[in-house]
């Protein structure tokens, strides 16, 4: 099993705080195959929003021990001695991660930090790019990395130095190049049980003209009702936009709403009479008469005759004995939550009701010491839904 909180060797960090944190998101690749595709975060600072995949973007994954990444990152008609950062950007050759700040906190990022393996003809070089200018220039690189021997434990570093308090989901981009053979291979790769991939900077509570009251979603038989209220100060407008999505990442505006000062506090509410076939995802899209960009958190409904899931765990990791137990539901339903620890030792169980709709259920957690553990939702003889939790 992966090893979490292993702050030692390669990686010299300091301490997480609650508000300026050292430390934003951290990766362990330790126990990979190397054909995953998706590697989610072990440790998320608290006022970012929750677990946070690598994915990859044109890349294949390929077989090998402790690795994220795969070959392909040589396209057909790239350069024959070394293909570009250029052809790497059109190849879509990349391994990506998304920084969402919860509403009211912006971030700064200052460094990714690294450890990068190759085989002889994989990429010897990358370099960060973010969608803050559509993956147009360079945040900073690695160039002329070795290929086997230490570099599974050379620490690599770009430091960021171009982005400041930002407050709206942002994709970065690790775009790999120099590579020489469509077979080279290349990725993030661990020699031990410790972080191998750590982004830095800091987060920040911002003071927002508009702030969220309540987003809540309730269905009423095939449509899903969305409820929303919200504070508007020191701005003489507000744009609220209501986004829909099928997998939580890529969003399309269903509603617009344009108000002055005076309706912008008053409650609000959107009826979605066509949803998608299965869960969907909504989110309010904040814009002050400034122009400055805020984003609600997400709320799911199931779009079924039937059934549920586990949508999140808020937050995760659990920073302190509180977190909220998200589940979209098709109908009022009892639910059995059990937790375990991770040797299979029932440690807290709960019966309680759902609505049809999204349901944010708050949980203790106090008589937990600190870990990894498994929370198991069932709903008579639907099928269990099981999510992972850290408790700090």
């Amino acid at each position: 099993m992966k090893k979490v909180y292993f702050f030692i060797g390669m990686l010299l960090f300091v301490s997480v705080s609650n508000v300026n944190a050292q430390i934003l998101m951290q990766w362990n690749t330790f126990g990979n195959v190397g054909t995953e595709t998706t590697e989610p975060s072990i440790f998320n600072d608290p006022n970012l929003s929750g677990i946070t995949n690598l994915t990859q973007g044109s890349i294949t994954a390929a077989t090998n021990s402790n690795r994220f990444g795969g070959s392909g990152w040589f396209n057909v008609g790239n350069t024959a001695l070394g293909n570009t950062i250029t052809e790497a950007v059109a190849g879509n050759d990349y391994i990506q991660f998304i920084i969402t700040p919860n509403t009211g906190y912006s971030f700064t990022p200052t460094s990714l930090v690294f450890t990068w393996d190759r085989s002889s003809s994989g990429p010897s070089s990358v370099a960060l790019r973010s969608s803050v200018d559509s993956y147009a220039n360079d945040l900073g690189t690695v160039t002329d990395m070795s290929s086997g021997g230490s570099s599974t434990t050379t620490t690599r570093t770009i430091t960021i130095s171009a982005l400041t308090n930002i407050s709206s989901a942002t994709t970065f981009r690790l775009y790999g190049y120099a590579a020489t053979a469509p077979a080279g291979t290349g990725g993030f790769d661990n020699a031990s049980s410790v972080v191998d991939v750590q982004l830095n900077g800091t987060t920040t509570a911002v003071s927002l003209p508009i702030t969220i009251n309540y987003f809540n979603g309730t269905k009423q038989g095939i449509n899903h009702l969305l409820n929303w209220k919200v504070t508007c100060t020191n701005t003489s407008s507000a744009i609220m936009t209501l986004e829909r999505s099928a997998d939580s990442r890529n969003f399309i505006s269903i509603n617009s709403i344009t108000a002055d000062a005076v309706r912008c506090n008053q409650p609000f509410s959107y009826t979605d009479v066509n949803p998608i076939k299965g869960m969907n995802y909504y989110r309010l899209k904040l814009v002050d008469a400034d122009g400055k960009i805020s984003y609600s958190s997400i709320v799911a409904l199931l779009n079924a005759v039937k059934g549920f899931d586990i949508v999140s765990i808020a937050p995760n990791p659990v920073v302190t004995d509180n977190f909220k137990l998200n589940i979209a539901c098709a109908q009022a339903s009892k639910i059995e939550v059990s937790i375990y620890d991770m040797q299979g030792r029932l440690v807290n169980r709960q019966s309680l009701n759902l609505i049809a709709g999204f349901n944010s259920l708050p949980f203790n957690v106090a008589s937990l010491s600190s870990g990894s553990y498994t929370i198991r939702g069932s709903i008579n003889d639907d099928k269990t839904r099981v999510m992972r939790f850290v408790k700090e």
